[in-house]
């Protein structure tokens, strides 16, 4: 006669648990993450709250590494529904923070979802007129200006120049306005690309001021404040000087609807750059 492999204790022959067991086990692992979901407008106290999941996972079988996982779990739903298409609060920041703080989970264990919440931290920090100070680009072959800070830097970035500057790309412009609030949706059209020809893949980096790209074969440097249209895509964005005879300078990047809204608040900045005791 075995044991249970939650309980421990003697089941029938040939059998490795409790049909209980294993329904109070799953039912647990289905809502514990979902608690922390709840947990993000709760006013329970964030240790208060893991004890609260510790208690629930031991009397329901489940295992510390189990429990670890349904933590990161249930931190990276937490983060989904508190962006969702919007940018979070400083408060909801805070809690989701003081969550991760208190479960002992670093940002690199949250995945994506963790790298949309920094990303939300930046937008909201140029909302509030702010550069963040924390984005290292050490090494990189691009010189920085007095006073210039990295907003991003986009990995395996692709610039395209257009082989006809008169052919339709795709893409509806956003025309800069101040006091206009952008938020670029998820469901533009890709970049046509029957027309276009790859001229580098490097990086591509937001800053205070410019909007870089680095390749061995390719470097451009365009100034924020100079930009005129900006055509979000689905997988990349054109960017167009304001200039009567402009020329549409395209990069496919992984996240262009971030690169979109960061550089609309960078535009509208550039006007009124933020004092000094503004910089985060």
């Amino acid at each position: 006669m075995g044991k249970c492999i939650y309980c421990g204790q003697p089941v029938g022959f040939l059998s490795r648990q409790h049909k209980n067991c294993r329904e109070r086990h799953d039912q647990a692992a289905t809502k514990i993450p979902e608690f922390f979901v709840k947990a993000h407008r709760s006013p329970i106290e964030p240790t208060r709250f893991r004890t609260m999941i510790e208690q629930i996972s031991r009397s329901n079988f489940v295992t510390d590494s189990e429990l670890r996982r349904l933590e990161v779990n249930g931190l990276q739903k937490l983060i989904n529904f508190a962006l969702g298409n919007q940018v979070p609060t400083e408060k909801e920041e805070q809690r989701v923070t003081e969550l991760c703080n208190t479960f002992q989970i670093a940002a690199n264990e949250l995945g994506e979802p963790g790298i949309r919440l920094e990303k939300s931290k930046i937008l909201r920090r140029l909302d509030e007129g702010k550069f963040p100070e924390k984005v290292r680009v050490d090494g990189l072959p691009i010189d920085f200006e007095p006073n210039e800070t990295a907003i991003w830097l986009f990995n395996n970035a692709s610039y395209y120049a257009v082989g006809n500057p008169k052919q339709d790309i795709g893409g509806l412009p956003i025309q800069f306005t101040r006091g206009i609030y952008y938020q670029c949706r998820a469901d533009r059209a890709a970049i046509k690309a029957d027309h276009l020809v790859e001229n580098g893949q490097g990086i591509f980096l937001l800053t205070s001021r410019n909007v870089c790209f680095w390749s061995p074969n390719k470097v451009i440097k365009l100034s924020i404040k100079e930009i005129g249209y900006l055509f979000p895509h689905l997988d990349g964005i054109q960017v167009m000087l304001d200039a009567a005879n402009g020329v549409p300078q395209i990069f496919k990047l992984d996240d262009p609807l971030f690169a979109c809204d960061a550089i609309a608040r960078l535009y509208l900045l550039a006007a009124v750059p933020p004092k000094s005791d503004q910089v985060c």
